[in-house]
């Protein structure tokens, strides 16, 4: 799911990579690939991708 995300990131569709960017954060994808991964620096400005990692941040909070 993660790695749709990226492909669609890098052909340009924006919309597509950010629906599978935050599917992929709703599965459990780590947040730090999401987070760290320079490719989706553009995509980490989308406000729904910046929800994304932080309800995935307070999940993976709340079960440590």
């Amino acid at each position: 799911v993660y790695f749709a995300g990226f492909t669609y990131e890098q052909l340009g569709d924006r919309e597509k990579a950010v629906n599978w960017i935050v599917r992929a954060l709703d599965l459990g994808y780590q947040v730090t690939e999401v987070a760290k991964d320079p490719w989706l620096a553009d995509l980490r400005t989308d406000s729904r991708v910046q929800a994304a990692l932080t309800n995935a941040k307070s999940k993976e909070a709340e079960s440590e």
